[in-house]
């Protein structure tokens, strides 16, 4: 008995790996040389092996009868029997496991359960750990991700750690470890999903194992999720780098270059998440890996949705349904939200609202996830409110908010700004202003922890150098006290050598020296005292700079309120000309109010630099105009302006703009404004001009009474500066002033 051991072992190990990785395999065994084995075998430990090798070909052929399931099931009754005979635990452990699954096949999910535990417990008792910890992974591959099981597995795969540890199976405890941060993050328990991901990298390591641009790429999901953008692309890049340093340019590529392609994309990078989201579906393709086509094509359609490429989505997901299909119907009803939200963004509410209810209805018959719904709920919550059906809208929110167990920071931050929108529909403006503060809150905060790890950065490297320089200064401190050691006994040698002449050599040495000491004191303490009055100063600078960022943040926030009040006003004003002239004010104060953000979000709190400025606030007024066929060109120095020329800069850009897009293009093909601000001489040079249709001829710049024109002349007027108005193949603004020459350069 003790000499057919090993080879019991050897089979157990086969059973466990079968079962949580290749249990296809099984069926490459050869079963007539089984059967053959099984017709002269004493009953022993190989009997017992090959008994339950045929009843894992049974179990795990493909599409399997119940003839099939019920001669393994005697299969595996006589192994136990021969197992239990020979108090062998590792057989009747093995019997129990492969009862488990073929319970499972049969769909008696409570019974396969029982045999489950036993099996737990056979191995437990014989101390059998590193099978024990192999019995769990088994269970959990067989469970699926559903609310009702998924639990379970993040209870087998914590009870698989804990066994593991009692071994030496360090690349188990890694790999569990991995498995448990995969399943955390699809329960969204993001904090937990890191931790658990961290602990695996960190034993990978310890172990030299290379391959781990898997772990990397799951850390890099869960950053994103936690808002840690950087940090997310990061890890998306260490995925891929890993991967191509080792040679493992498999199928997971195709996840790989996904990932990193969604982590640019929240960066707003698009170039470069077009770049990845390509390399990944090209991969998908080549192995046929269905779920990573669906995968990369959802992210890619995203990626033009926000580009407003709304057709090129289309016809990408017209594709992606004509030409593949997946197994995961979660993916599957995701991607299929994209046409929602196309026709939605296309205006074409009868369609997106269509596709809401199939969508839903689908979702609702499958039993689709947790994440799944939330995604549904939001989009059908956007076509209601599309539709002006706002009771509609508030019901699919609140099922949203109910399907969200724990959600991350920005799905709170969405739903914050979306009850908002429909608190002040209704007129409950106590409680819209209530959520738009939480959403500024938690959009705030999104920043601010990232400034808070900049700064943490920098602390732990001002504390580095100073540990440094201490070192120095007591290493420098004991060179002094040995070279004074040295010149004192050399003092003492010369002193026997002559009576009075070395007394009073000695006398005026120990003077020189009593002196020396003194001098030495005054000027440490001399020191000392302008040390503390630099690191006053400094401390006073810094609190100031940090006031002076709250200030210019706290105007911002306040201006974007007056903003969504003047919204919510005008949403029950009748008259257009009130609209209009609403939306008129909302634009003159976002103009101002980028001015405080980019002085707050800069290291210069004393300057703004107009490129970026300008190039932000076209942006923003293209959007609001919906001008998409408008082409802006912009031609800007890096020019730095004081807020006492910013604002007026900013004022009479958005009155030339506005008037450009409301005015200038009537039936006009190629519509183009040109923008400038260049500098030469310390004198500016503001330019804005269009191909429009031009200013009447009877048109005169100091007859005007509009408010636009009054405002522009009386700005003008701030700057020190010369307006000029005048027709050149359509209408030119042009201003010539001087810069102040007090604002610091950019860095």
């Amino acid at each position: 008995m003790l000499n057919h051991e090993p080879e019991m072992k050897r089979f157990i190990n086969q059973i466990f790996m079968l079962l949580i990785l290749f249990p296809a395999l099984v069926m490459a065994q050869d079963k007539e040389e089984f059967l053959h084995l099984l017709k002269n075998q004493p009953e022993g430990i190989n009997r017992v092996a090959t008994l339950q090798r045929l009843a894992a070909y049974y179990i795990f052929k493909p599409k399997e009868e119940s003839a099939d399931l019920n001669l393994a099931a005697s299969y595996l009754k006589e192994s136990l029997e021969i197992s239990r005979s020979l108090n062998h635990s590792k057989g009747i452990g093995g019997a129990y496991i492969l009862f488990y699954q073929l319970y499972r096949e049969k769909g008696q999910a409570a019974k396969s359960m029982q045999f489950a535990e036993a099996a737990f417990k056979t191995f437990s008792d014989a101390k059998l750990y590193e099978l024990q910890g192999d019995a769990y992974l088994a269970v959990c591959k067989n469970l699926w991700n559903s609310d009702k099981e998924i639990n379970l597995k993040l209870e087998l795969l914590s009870k698989a750690i804990q066994v593991f540890e009692k071994t030496s199976a360090r690349q188990k405890i890694a790999d569990t470890y991995r498995s448990l941060g995969d399943q955390l993050y699809y329960s969204s328990e993001f904090g937990r999903a890191l931790s658990s991901l961290e602990k695996s990298l960190q034993l990978y390591k310890d172990i030299d194992v290379k391959e781990v641009e898997g772990v990397y790429s799951m850390i890099s999901n869960v950053n994103n999720a936690l808002g840690n953008i950087d940090e997310g692309v990061k890890y998306a890049l260490l995925a891929i780098k890993t991967a191509e340093l080792t040679g493992d340019k498999n199928r997971q590529m195709g996840v790989l270059y996904t990932r990193a392609g969604v982590q640019y994309i929240h960066m707003n990078d698009y170039t470069r998440a077009h770049e990845k989201l390509k390399k990944g579906l090209r991969f998908a393709e080549q192995y046929m890996d269905t779920l990573v086509i669906y995968q990369a094509t959802n992210s890619i359609v995203k990626l033009l949705v926000l580009q407003k490429k709304y057709n090129q989505a289309l016809k990408t997901l017209n594709i992606l349904f004509r030409n593949y299909d997946t197994y995961d119907f979660h993916i599957k009803l995701s991607t299929k939200c994209n046409y929602i939200d196309i026709y939605l963004k296309k205006g074409s509410y009868v369609l997106a609202s269509r596709y809401c209810d199939e969508i839903l209805n689908e979702a609702k018959k499958r039993n689709a996830n947790i994440s799944t719904m939330q995604d549904i709920y939001q989009y059908c919550m956007l076509v209601a409110y599309a539709e002006k059906n706002y009771e509609k809208a508030q019901y699919y929110l609140d099922k949203a908010k109910d399907e969200s167990m724990n959600f991350t920071l920005v799905d709170k931050k969405n739903q914050y700004l979306w009850q908002y929108s429909l608190d002040s529909v209704h007129g409950n403006f106590l409680s819209a202003i209530k959520n738009l503060l939480a959403y500024q809150k938690i959009n705030d905060s999104l920043y601010n922890l990232k400034k808070s790890k900049q700064i943490s950065e920098l602390e732990i490297k001002y504390e580095t150098d100073q540990k440094e320089q201490n070192i120095m200064f007591l290493s420098k401190e004991r060179n002094l006290e040995k070279q004074k050691s040295q010149q004192a006994k050399k003092i003492r040698n010369i002193a026997f050598g002559g009576a009075g002449l070395i007394l009073i050599i000695a006398a005026l040495l120990y003077m020189a020296y009593q002196s020396k000491i003194n001098m030495n004191k005054t000027l440490r303490h001399k020191q000392a005292e302008i040390t503390d009055k630099n690191n006053s100063l400094s401390h006073l600078l810094n609190e100031k700079e940090w006031l002076l960022k709250e200030i210019h943040h706290r105007v911002k926030n306040n201006l974007q309120m007056v903003m969504s009040l003047l919204n919510s006003q005008s949403a029950y004003l009748k008259d257009k000309q009130a609209k209009s002239a609403i939306k008129d004010s909302q634009r003159r104060i976002h103009s101002m109010s980028l001015i405080h953000k980019k002085l707050y979000q800069s290291d210069n709190l004393a300057a703004i630099p107009m490129s970026s400025y300008i190039h932000e606030f076209v942006g923003y007024l293209k959007d609001s105009f919906n001008a998409g066929h408008i082409n802006f060109k912009i031609t800007v120095n890096e020019i730095n302006f004081e807020v006492t020329q910013a604002v007026p800069v900013g004022l009479i850009l958005n009155e030339a703009v506005t008037n450009s897009i409301k005015y200038a293009f009537t039936n006009k093909k190629e519509c183009i404004v040109n923008i400038s601000l260049l500098e030469e001489n310390n004198i500016c040079k503001l330019v804005i001009r269009d191909n429009g249709k031009g200013i009447p001829e009877d048109f005169e710049t100091g007859n005007s009474n509009t408010l636009g024109m009054r405002l522009m002349q009386g700005l003008s007027g701030d700057l020190k500066g010369k307006l000029e108005i005048f027709n050149d193949n359509g209408a030119v603004i042009k201003i010539n002033f001087a810069r102040n020459i007090n604002c610091r350069p950019i860095l």
